[in-house]
């Protein structure tokens, strides 16, 4: 199983900012769960705005309905992180 702090990479599939969740598509967590990955609004870091398309690292921990993310971070210079690579 994955977990205690295992990080993935993924884009963002949907996301509905009125509900506040959506998915995130990763072919290395699809392998471990068949299914895309859920995404609540308050896993992303404030300030920043979560988007279709958006390249994000994550963890999964399990949630209350299944797996969702956790410890979300936006990628591609969404916020000035250290990993330079794209």
């Amino acid at each position: 199983m994955a977990g205690g702090g295992q990080s993935f990479a993924g884009t963002i599939k949907s996301f509905n900012p009125t509900k506040g969740w959506g998915f995130i598509e990763c072919e290395e967590t699809f392998d471990l769960y068949q299914k895309d990955i859920f995404l609540l609004k308050s896993q992303v870091p404030k300030g920043q705005d979560a988007a279709k398309g958006q390249r994000v690292s994550f963890e999964v921990m399990q949630g209350d309905n299944g797996v969702q993310a956790c410890q979300l971070r936006l990628l591609d210079g969404a916020g000035g992180g250290a990993d330079g690579r794209g």
